[in-house]
């Protein structure tokens, strides 16, 4: 016998003028290790894919004999509503990979996975807006395994991208490539990676990549008692192919970190950042690069039988050696939480930051306080949130302050409608939000606002089962 389950999600994040489904959409169907689904999706492929990729589309899954196939067709961009998220051709992406392992015992598994689309312009053709019509298509190939004790990770992607079909450049090519090396060696652990991004790799599921970089890093780690500590180092250049019209940029960044856990006392940590970016063979009019950026973090932490506690602060200041500029920002936080007896929680946090530029100092305070209150814990829950924030500045260009509230009272109503209905979940919940704002630079900004929400929320799951 076997089980299937479905289940359906619909989700309503805010009252709106017309009843439409909101970006919680999302149909599953499973039997075993099959999967079928449909509305607001996750496509996870490979990191030079597709590592991301949130849109409304249709995701089958199958597995068996050692062997994973994906199969999906998501809508290019971001859309809401009763839309779809498939049909037609030029919002589209479509996209397919398998996975197997080489070697018996499942060792050196193998992912490849080939996606296309397009993604035409919502303003029509050869119309003014800020999104060019684009379509592509990539072809990636990724690895994994131990060899005595070194896990490699390696990525081979290639990828014909045209970012601007309004013009008659067409499709480029370009690659892009990943390896990662990491072990560990009497006690200490040792990492090492290298990535390379062409000046025109792209992939149409993967809209927020960065290309034209290639760089390498090294971490090391290693644990004394109570102690740990760990150092990472990375060096990228952008324009890796030395375009005359850019500059080429170089950026080196170096973290030490340390931890200190002994039982019995609070948990401390610090870090040390140092960040550094300079150019090389700038084009005529373009300004040279030359800045440095260091960051300390300091943290200390506590925790007992129903509380915890933490206190942090940090430090960063940015030197401009080019334009003689340079800004500070220093941050105070304390947090904690508590529960006095079961189901009561509280939580309370205050902060301190202050950034100062250009000689002009700015300052935020924030104090909060957010928890549960259990009124009936098998019928009613109640949970409030409480902010308030002052927001000033030396030059007298900003002096606000703001107060945020909410109140949520759910009431559990499964138990007075189970006589008709007798699976599922489903809560009836009021929420109250109160916010007000005093501006005394813009006295346009200050009001108040009093928002009133009665939402229903129903989970039914379905469940069957078949036998053959």
């Amino acid at each position: 016998e076997k089980e299937t389950s479905i289940n359906i999600q619909y989700v309503k994040d805010s009252p709106s003028q017309e009843f439409t489904i909101s970006s919680g959409f999302h149909f599953v169907y499973e039997r075993d290790e099959q999967m079928f689904e449909y509305g607001d999706i996750s496509i996870k492929e490979t990191n030079l894919t597709a590592p991301s990729f949130a849109r409304r589309g249709v995701q089958v899954k199958l597995k068996g004999h050692d062997t994973e196939l994906h199969v999906f067709n998501v809508s290019a961009d971001t859309v809401s509503g009763w839309s779809a998220g498939i049909g037609g051709t030029d919002r589209q992406v479509y996209g397919i990979s398998v996975k197997r392992p080489m070697l018996s015992e499942g060792r050196l598994p193998v992912t490849v996975v080939f996606i296309t689309g397009e993604n035409k312009a919502a303003n029509g053709y050869n119309a003014a807006g800020t999104q060019a019509s684009s379509k592509g298509d990539i072809l990636g190939i990724a690895l994994s395994h131990d060899i005595y004790g070194v896990k490699v990770n390696t990525e081979l992607a290639l990828s014909r991208y045209d970012e601007n079909t309004t013009d008659d450049t067409g499709k480029k090519k370009d690659i892009g490539a990943t390896l990662n090396l990491s072990t560990v060696y009497s006690e200490i652990s040792l990492g090492l990676n290298y990535f390379y991004y062409g000046p025109d790799f792209a992939s149409i599921a993967n809209p927020n990549f960065t290309k034209d970089r290639h760089g390498a890093g090294i971490n090391i780690g290693r644990t004394f008692g109570p102690l740990s500590t760990s150092l990472n180092l990375s060096r990228t250049r952008d324009n890796v192919e030395g375009d005359p019209n850019r500059p080429v940029v170089y950026s080196t960044s170096g973290t030490l970190s340390l931890g200190l856990k002994i039982s019995g006392l609070p948990g401390m940590s610090f870090s040390y950042t140092r960040s550094m970016q300079d150019s090389e063979k700038e084009p005529e009019g373009a300004n040279r690069v030359d800045n440095r950026n260091d960051t300390v973090n300091l943290g200390i932490s506590w925790a007992g039988k129903g509380w915890s506690a933490s206190l942090s602060g940090n430090y960063g200041r940015l030197k401009d050696k080019v334009g003689g500029l340079g800004s500070e920002t220093k941050g105070l936080n304390l947090s904690g939480s508590v529960t006095p007896f079961k189901g009561l929680n509280l939580s309370p946090s205050a902060s301190y930051t202050e950034s100062r530029s250009s000689g002009v100092t700015k300052r935020t305070k924030l104090l909060s306080l957010t928890g549960g209150i259990p009124v009936f814990s098998q019928y009613a829950n109640t949970s409030f949130q409480v902010s308030y924030s002052i927001n000033d500045s030396s030059d007298g260009t900003q002096d606000s302050s703001t107060l945020n509230g909410s109140l949520r009272l759910s009431l559990n109503i499964h138990e007075f409608i189970k006589k008709w209905i007798d699976y599922g979940s489903e809560t009836l919940a009021l929420s109250v939000s109160y916010s007000k704002v005093d501006d005394d630079v813009n006295p346009s900004n200050s009001g108040e606002d009093l928002s009133v929400f009665l939402t229903l929320n129903l989970h039914a799951p379905i469940g069957f089962s078949f036998g053959f």
